[in-house]
Order: structure tokens, then sequence, then C-alpha cells
């Protein structure tokens, strides 16, 4: 019998990945090396969509005072439309008044039955100026008009 040899680790290691990274080369040159197979597929889709003609555009003018409260209701019109003014037809415009007129222009308004606003931002002089206001009972007793009703809302104690 021969001479045994022996091999060092450095060594090993060198053959060992030679011959592991062949196998890879070897594996990916006989992959890309072999023809394309061509494969037919036939997507067949039907799409219906509903095109309802495009709505007549309402204002809606809606006012508040000038502050942190018209600066979130202005973020809730930006909203509203972006989203929701093309599919509705109504756009909302937010008008400020300052704080110190806001009382006397919102009474000499709703007063005169100007159509100048169609919501305004009132709370503590509803009493006085309920005849000048429209209740919004008949629109939230129906849920065809709106997809609310008063019982979605907290009731006034």
């Amino acid at each position: 019998m021969g001479e045994e040899k022996k091999i060092n680790r450095r060594d090993y290691l060198k053959y060992t990945g030679a011959a592991i990274g062949g196998l890879v080369v070897g594996g990916a040159l006989g992959y890309l090396a072999k023809p394309a197979e061509v494969i037919e597929k036939t997507i067949e889709r039907t799409i219906e969509k509903t095109v309802t003609p495009p709505k007549e555009e309402v204002l809606i003018k809606v006012n508040w005072w000038p502050g942190p409260e018209s600066d979130a209701i202005a973020k809730v019109i930006e909203r509203w439309n972006k989203y929701l003014a093309p599919e509705t037809g109504i756009k909302v415009e937010l008008v400020l008044f300052g704080r110190e007129a806001h009382v006397d222009k919102i009474t000499s308004i709703l007063r005169a039955g100007s159509p100048e606003l169609d919501i305004v931002f009132e709370y503590y002089l509803v009493g006085k100026l309920a005849p000048y206001l429209e209740p919004l009972d008949d629109y939230l007793a129906d849920e065809s008009l709106y997809p609310y009703t008063l019982s979605d809302f907290y009731p006034a104690e």
C-alpha cells in the first residue's frame, strides 16, 4: 500500500468550495441554456359598470367662526370636496366671519331670510333664532334621503 497523503484543512475547504461552485455554475448554465417554454394563456374578463350622468353641482355654504374650530371643520370639508363631491354633486364652501361680528352677522342674515348661508354655526342663540332655522327632522326621518335617523344622535336634554 502506498503512503497516505494528508490534506490540511485550508486545502480541503478550497477543493470542496471549488466543487460546490462548479456545480452551482454548471446548474445555472444548464438552466439558462435550455429552450424557453411558450405558455399561452387567455384571460377573459367582463367588466360591467353603470355610468350615471354627472349630477348638477350644488354649492352649500357653511358658516363657522375663525379659530381651532374652523380649522377642524375645514379638514372635514376638504375631505368631503375631494372624495364625496364628485359622487354626490354637492360641493361645500366654508365661510368665516370674525369672532367679534359673528353673532350680529348671523342674526342679521337669518332674520333677513338671506340665501347667503346654508348651514350656520350657532349654538347659544338657537332659541332666539329658531324661527329662522329649518328643522332637520323630516330629513332625518326618511332613510332614503339621509342614511341616519334621529335615533342615531344623542338626545337633547
